[in-house]
């Protein structure tokens, strides 16, 4: 009925989800699951540190964060002002987490299963050079050695100057893509799998529910599971048609020298540091 509407939203495929504020529209292009939603939104509007008084809600915010890192801060007054306006600025970083009533300041990093780092910790209202060292950590650590990825932070990825990605995609029984148990086998693997990023740090290693992602993996030419499928440049690679890509077989256990021997391989380090 609103035709006109529906023209001035550019909208050509139902449904569709927007978010207005301020006077402008941003279209929501992420999975279609209530998680997904929400936690876009909260990263558009609202306040971009969450405050918590005690370690259980702590628990609970780590807990909704999915895909993304989380940087979790404590410390006074000029400190949590400090992570405000970072988490305002960077909204789309990740989550921003404040808990409320630490004696010491401090700076953690969570990022993807269970990867935890300790940050710079001398930033306050007043030092700027502390908070900058603040923001080129976050900047430089956003994304683990080996984590998750989705369309929640599949740019992240693609922004990243990473010369390609290593996809570790499992397989239920009868070889069809993993869904349902895909976050537990990469828990199991994980270990072999960060000793294979860490060698080779030009390239950044995930895993991915491949049922889900099923359609975007054929186009990479994933066509048997569970493999390593190894992918040459980004997303914006394939639409003109630049993207390389090899697969090699997921055995089990995985032997990390392995992999990396069929990486140099097949995808030379161009002198990258390890």
């Amino acid at each position: 009925m609103e035709v006109e509407i529906a023209d001035e939203f550019g909208i050509s495929a139902y449904p569709g989800l927007f978010l207005l504020q301020k006077g402008s529209y941003e279209e929501f292009t992420g999975r279609r699951s209530a998680a997904a939603i929400a936690d876009w939104t909260r990263s558009k509007i609202g306040s971009a540190l969450e405050l918590v008084n005690n370690s259980d809600q702590l628990q609970d915010a780590l807990g909704r964060r999915g895909v993304h890192s989380a940087l979790v801060a404590t410390g006074d007054a000029g400190r949590q002002a400090t992570v405000k306006r970072l988490a305002e600025r960077f909204r789309t970083w990740g989550k921003f987490i404040f808990l409320a009533g630490g004696l010491h300041p401090r700076v953690q990093l969570f990022r993807g299963l269970d990867e935890l780092l300790e940050g710079p910790a001398s930033a306050s209202a007043s030092d700027e050079e502390a908070e900058q060292k603040l923001v080129e950590f976050m900047q430089a650590h956003q994304l683990p050695l080996f984590g998750e990825v989705s369309e929640e932070n599949f740019y992240h990825y693609e922004t990243s100057g990473a010369r390609g990605l290593l996809w570790v995609l499992f397989a239920e029984s009868g070889g069809t893509p993993c869904s349902s148990r895909c976050r537990q086998r990469a828990y199991e693997q994980q270990e072999a799998l960060r000793q294979v990023a860490h060698s080779r740090r030009d390239v950044k290693v995930v895993f991915a529910d491949a049922a889900a992602h099923k359609d975007y993996l054929l186009m990479l030419g994933a066509r048997e599971f569970p493999v390593f499928l190894l992918q040459k440049g980004t997303l914006s690679a394939i639409e003109v048609g630049e993207i390389e890509t090899w697969a090699l077989p997921l055995e089990s256990p995985i032997r990390p020298e392995a992999i990396i021997s069929w990486m140099d391989q097949v995808l030379p380090r161009l002198g990258v540091a390890a």
